[in-house]
């Protein structure tokens, strides 16, 4: 290793007096090694650099042609590069830059297996400072994890970890409790929307209204108070299974005049770059003379050899430009339209209900239709509410 870092070099020598040449180094103390005879006249031998600027009068004395074959050690590769100075300082600030950077935050992965949109959550993470070159140092976990779980009453728990350049974020959501009066806590049944009886099935309580009877949402339903002449009222936990029809009504206006879209075929890419979050534009203001146009943008990250990500994107937006023409809507089409809509909103508000019928009427004034789907469910409509006396 010492040998390496001083550096030396593997020699050639001819002479007729090689064994001469041989006992003057070792008289001198020149230390040499991996000595190999190559024919009758020549040897090859490895030395020290700094012991080889000395060998030339030896070399005289012992009639001995010196012919160096090869250099090897730190000493030459640093003289290589040394003449390079730009090249070294260059590699030296890159290091140096590239050390530095490290200390920031360049990515931030997050786990979100909850309902809350991710935006949301990295909206919040920026209000507290995690964010794309954020200083790892200066960000107080426990201080954010705390500051989220209040800013948020659906988070249950907030984990953030540092590693290396890499925030990584994993959230969970709150579940919510059902809202339910224990068994012993006396209560009424009453409806919870409005509804025709299909079904009544008491188990605990007394009911207040039969089968084929329309109920208003918040009627009385099974009563939780038992009465009789002569004897104590009691007062008990109603229980029943309670099946009604019921109905949902979605109104919705549809245009039967839309703006579609007619593509001229010219398009645009201009690129940008994006360093810790700070967007640079390779292009002006102007370079976008479209009226109109759809915008399709996708980023590229920039990566190591070894894929460790850089904080840097390479975004390009594609503009593609259209103008607009106006055409009319068939019937046919608008009433889909606004049957698909309420149908996702069914779903969307009412899951629970069992949908057995769908009607649709609408009314055309005009260049709009003004529809209206009905959907006819069944479903339990009990709902419990507290005896308090």
């Amino acid at each position: 290793m010492v040998r390496y870092i001083l550096g030396y070099v593997k020699i050639s020598v001819k002479s007729p007096f090689k064994e001469r040449f041989i006992n003057i180094l070792s008289r001198r103390g020149i230390n040499f090694w991996d000595v190999d005879e190559v024919g009758a006249n020549e040897l090859i031998l490895k030395m020290r650099t700094k012991d080889y600027k000395k060998i030339r009068p030896i070399a005289k004395a012992a009639m001995a042609r010196i012919h160096i074959r090869k250099k090897s050690g730190l000493y030459f590769l640093w003289r290589s590069y040394a003449k390079r100075q730009g090249l070294i300082v260059g590699l030296a600030l890159c290091l140096i830059i590239l050390w530095y950077s490290t200390s920031f935050v360049w990515s931030i992965e997050l786990y979100n297996p909850t309902s809350i949109p991710d935006q949301t959550i990295y909206s919040m993470l920026e209000e507290m400072g995690v964010k794309k070159g954020a200083r790892s140092s200066k960000i107080n976990k426990d201080y954010i994890r705390n500051e989220m779980l209040i800013m948020s009453d659906e988070l249950s728990w907030v984990g953030i970890n540092i590693v290396g350049t890499k925030a990584l974020v994993e959230v969970r959501q709150r579940t919510k409790a059902p809202d339910i009066i224990a068994d012993d806590v006396p209560c009424n049944i009453v409806a919870r929307r409005d509804g025709f009886i299909k079904r009544l099935e008491v188990l605990n309580g007394v009911a207040r209204v039969y089968v084929k009877t329309a109920v208003k949402k918040g009627d009385l339903l099974v009563s939780g108070v038992y009465e009789g002449e002569g004897q104590k009222t009691r007062y008990v936990h109603s229980m029943a299974n309670i099946l009604a029809q019921t109905s949902y009504v979605y109104e919705d206006e549809i245009s039967l005049i839309e703006e579609i879209k007619v593509y001229t075929g010219r398009e645009k890419t201009l690129i940008s770059l994006d360093i810790f979050g700070k967007v640079i534009n390779f292009f002006s203001k102007s370079a976008i003379d479209f009226e109109k146009y759809d915008k399709i943008t996708k980023e590229e990250e920039v990566s190591l050899a070894q894929g460790a990500k850089l904080p840097v994107k390479i975004i390009k937006n594609t503009y593609i430009e259209y103008i607009s023409k106006m055409s009319a809507l068939p019937e046919m089409l608008a009433e889909r339209r606004a049957i698909d809509s309420a149908n996702a909103e069914m779903e969307r508000e009412n899951a629970q209900a069992a949908i057995i019928d769908i009607s649709f009427s609408c009314e055309v004034r005009g260049d709009v239709m003004y529809a209206s789907v009905t959907f006819t469910c069944e479903e339990d409509i009990a709902q419990k509410e507290i005896i308090f006396y």
